[in-house]
């Protein structure tokens, strides 16, 4: 029960307010199920559909390499422990991805409430519910949604454990946080929630805490939840001699202090809302310290005042460590530490924003209550409404209040199940490797059908090699794309001029192409379709014919070519 003192009516609003914001947050991306419109980059053009072959591999528990999906081992895909997975096994994959959601909410909710009404800040419970609505709206990368969300969450539990007194009570504190590690992700998060930790130890141990010790406790506990819950990946990178395109990755280094403005301006694209927060929020923070400790005389307590110092040292330092990763120096050195070059470091700033967060739960103490909640319903209201790469929420409120204009396309038009099946029965399709042109090669994945092509930024080197053979002739007479893909190439796609794939988030026509492949090297994997979103100008040269076509809303049509010696 929250208090709601003398003060009933405006909490009681209040609470309504919040409460009701998150179901139209919620119902609005859920309500449409297929015909929603869902992220497609680093989504359901990945993730979404990793998820999907995994559990149709029978490989779950087990290993061994996904012949349908370039070759890909069992052990790059995430490990049967971790509870995304767990929801993808469990539930069709739509329903999966709307439970991760609803998770998403309901975790990042509890955990901020009680990281800001924990002795240590206090902070109202009505408001402290509503930074935690504010702070569990805000868009994010899907594949890492219950890690994001489960940052305060980690946090309190180690709060918790340093407070208490009573020794069954700080177990199961442990137990809890060690639990925790398996909803999280390493890579993602967890990385950097340990590294957080490490420095609040640092900073306790020098200042004599007591108690310090059990924050080491905590992140060795911690660390070992990750191990055990990302054990396929550490087997395969230390046991496993695996050698993932990862190793030719070129990166260009750039300077220190122009990445450090781009770090705190901008962010990391996958939270690209992270900079509005910073311009937004960081604002606000400043109005609220000046109005309380300069017009209104409010001091911080010891406690709050350390804090505030502290998040801001380690955002400062966070964003230092960001731009190092960036420049020459750092490069060379991941050259000879592999396992650094598995972390993208600019992803500090995931974390960032939850001590942006907890810094405006400090500071909104000793604010005015009905300003405060004021102040919170409209960052609710902003994080929302934001337009941001990753924010389902506001392209199907556009969508439903009719302001889209069809701009993007939904969950069921992305994927054409039935356009795939209809096409599949007609040429009696038994598993035959096939590769996509003009759009992502997921949908195929997604429809049961064995490719060639593919994203995967873990692929074997050896898989993106001979992928390269096979599109080579693109790439020599594509400067842009032969550079792309050689320095990353993550993404083996059967490129063409026009980047085709890049529209398919969008409603569009796609003008007939001209195809260069290395047909010999389709042949010799093992090639026999290529499906296409564009009319094939060179089919003929290609020794290819045309099998089949069908419509494809949004796109059209599809056009369906076999190699002719296989007719």
């Amino acid at each position: 029960m929250f208090y709601l003192g003398n003060d009933k009516r405006i909490s009681a609003l209040a609470l309504f307010l919040f409460s009701s914001l998150l179901i139209i947050f919620l119902i609005t991306q859920i309500l449409p199920w297929e015909n929603a419109i869902i992220t497609v980059h680093d989504n359901l053009d990945s993730n979404h559909v990793y998820y999907k072959t995994l559990m149709e591999s029978g490989l779950l528990y087990s290993g061994g390499d996904l012949d349908s999906f370039l070759e890909l081992d069992r052990n790059t895909f995430p490990s049967e422990l971790n509870l995304a997975t767990q929801l993808y096994n469990i539930f069709p994959p739509l329903t999966a991805y709307y439970s991760i959601l609803i998770l998403k909410v309901l975790i990042a909710v509890t955990g901020m409430y009680l990281c800001l009404t924990s002795d240590l800040i206090k902070l109202d419970k009505t408001v402290a519910f509503g930074v935690g609505c504010a702070f569990a709206v805000l868009p994010g990368h899907p594949a890492s949604y219950l890690a994001q969300s489960s940052v305060p969450l980690i946090f309190y539990m180690v709060y918790f454990g340093f407070k208490v007194n009573n020794l069954k009570m700080y177990i199961a504190s442990l137990f809890v946080l060690f639990s925790l590690s398996f909803l999280s992700s390493l890579f993602l998060y967890g990385v950097f929630v340990l590294i957080t930790l490490s420095f609040l130890f640092l900073f306790l141990f020098l200042l004599k805490y007591e108690k310090s010790s059990r924050i080491a406790i905590s992140i060795i506990i911690l660390s070992l939840g990750f191990i055990i819950s990302e054990y396929r990946i550490f087997e395969l990178q230390l046991f496993g001699g695996y050698v993932s395109l990862r190793e030719e990755i070129l990166r260009a280094p750039q300077l220190f202090l122009n990445t450090f403005i781009n770090i705190i301006t901008k962010g990391q694209y996958h939270s690209e809302i992270f900079a509005i927060n910073v311009y937004y929020v960081a604002s606000i923070i400043i109005i609220f310290y000046v109005l309380n400790y300069f017009l209104f005389k409010r001091k911080l307590s010891e406690g709050r005042g350390k804090l505030i110092l502290l998040l801001l040292s380690l955002y400062v330092i966070f964003a230092v460590i960001a731009s190092f990763s960036h420049t020459a120096f750092f490069y060379s050195m991941a050259e000879n530490y592999k396992l650094i070059s598995l972390l993208n470091w600019s992803r500090f700033t995931f974390i960032m924003s939850f001590f942006l967060y907890i810094m405006l739960g400090v500071l909104l103490c000793d604010f005015n209550k009905f300003l405060s909640l004021l102040f919170v319903i409209l960052l609710i209201s902003f994080n929302m409404m934001k337009p941001a790469v990753y924010n389902d929420f506001k392209k199907n409120f556009d969508n439903m209040t009719g302001e889209s204009n069809q701009k993007y396309v939904t969950y069921k038009e992305f994927y054409g199940e039935e356009v795939f099946s209809n096409l599949k029965n007609k040429i009696n399709y038994n598993h035959e490797n096939s590769l996509a042109v003009g759009f992502y090669p997921s949908v195929l994945k997604y429809n049961k059908i064995s490719t060639l092509d593919g994203y995967f930024s873990y692929a074997p080197l050896s898989r993106k090699h001979l992928f390269r053979t096979l599109i080579s002739p693109q790439l020599e007479s594509n400067i842009i794309q032969k550079s792309s893909f050689d320095n990353w190439g993550a993404r083996m796609y059967a490129f063409e001029d026009s980047n085709n794939f890049k529209k398919t988030n969008k409603y569009g026509d796609c003008e007939p192409i001209e195809l260069k492949l290395d047909m010999n090297v389709f042949k010799s994997i093992g090639g026999e379709y290529i499906f296409s979103i564009c009319k094939l100008k060179n089919m003929k040269e290609l020794g290819l014919t045309k099998v089949s076509e069908a419509f494809w809303r949004p796109y059209s049509m599809l056009y369906l070519y076999k190699i002719k010696n296989k007719l």
